[in-house]
């Protein structure tokens, strides 16, 4: 999909999830100025451990245990991440904020509400009084990677779930058409009673 057909998909209120081309992968600077820098369409704070910055996606062919383990990666960087303050602006606009904004998902030395936050929480390695991304609210546009920004970070278990189905969905039609009933265009074939019994509730709707 191109970015002018991504950005008039997103017009009409829809959102795509799709994969990422090995190409499209990788990290690119944020907005200027901001401690911030984009991983596979996802903008993160610069507090984000070196660790975290590449890793695998969530695969069909892999087994349950490393599975699992994959996804607690990717939750472990989806703290790091910048997520929408609030809905999006019909001009495309829509702010985003930090980690460490309230409610915090991270603990920042530069952010001391941040720091009153459970110890179960993340502790960022920022140092007090240096400027970091942790905290910010950041305006974000369509035209800001749009063949790459998703409602889910990429390879994880909730994009997976919504990428599949489309297979799904596919599979459904594929029934109706023929592996199960012959439903075409004008007409449809069944057998028994249920037909009658669709023909009736059709009849008596009008």
């Amino acid at each position: 999909m191109s970015s002018a057909d991504r950005r008039r998909g997103v017009g009409l209120g829809y959102t795509t999830i799709y994969d990422l081309h090995p190409n499209q992968r990788g990290m690119h600077p944020g907005p200027g100025g901001t401690h911030t820098f984009w991983i596979d369409g996802v903008l993160y704070a610069d507090s984000l451990p070196e660790g975290l910055y590449d890793l695998d996606p969530i695969d069909t062919d892999m087994s349950k245990d490393e599975r699992a383990r994959v996804e607690r990666r990717h939750q472990a960087r989806q703290a790091y991440a910048y997520i929408p303050h609030d809905a999006r602006h019909p001009a495309g606009a829509r702010r985003y904020r930090g980690p460490a904004a309230q409610p915090a998902r991270v603990r920042c030395p530069n952010n001391s509400i941040s720091m009153r936050a459970p110890q179960s929480l993340p502790t960022t390695s920022c140092n007090r009084g240096q400027e970091c991304g942790c905290g910010r609210t950041i305006t974000l546009h369509d035209t800001d990677y749009p063949d790459m920004r998703m409602p889910f970070q990429h390879g994880t278990l909730a994009w997976e779930a919504s990428y599949h189905r489309r297979p799904g969905i596919e599979s459904v039609f594929a029934d109706l058409k023929q592996n199960r009933l012959h439903v075409h265009r004008g007409y449809f074939r069944g057998f028994g009673i249920s037909r009658y019994t669709l023909l009736v509730d059709s009849l008596s709707q009008h």
